[in-house]
């Protein structure tokens, strides 16, 4: 069912947990995409689950894979310079 866990390898559930913290290398961070994208959200799976409660798996797993498309869809986005033609600032964390 969609909402199961999801088994990950060790350096799956590490490079997930180290974009988390912010300190992931670039490895690392294509790692966790593919891994957010393709394993967690299920990106490419059917939404549609013939189950005796399907409806509901079903916007379960809709769900999951809106996710996935909308991260992708800002992940590719093309990023509009300022007035000056410099790209917008980088966020600062908190």
């Amino acid at each position: 069912m969609p909402w199961d866990a999801v088994d990950l390898t060790p350096s799956e559930a590490a490079s997930v947990r180290a974009v988390s913290e912010g300190v992931a290398d670039e490895v690392q961070q294509k790692l966790a995409w593919r891994v957010i994208r393709e394993k967690i959200c299920n990106v490419d799976a059917l939404s549609f689950t013939f189950a005796p409660d399907g409806q509901r798996v079903g916007d379960f797993a809709e769900g999951k894979r809106w996710v996935a498309k909308t991260m992708t869809l800002f992940a590719t986005m093309p990023i509009k310079p300022n007035s000056r033609g410099a790209p917008p600032a980088t966020p600062v964390p908190e």
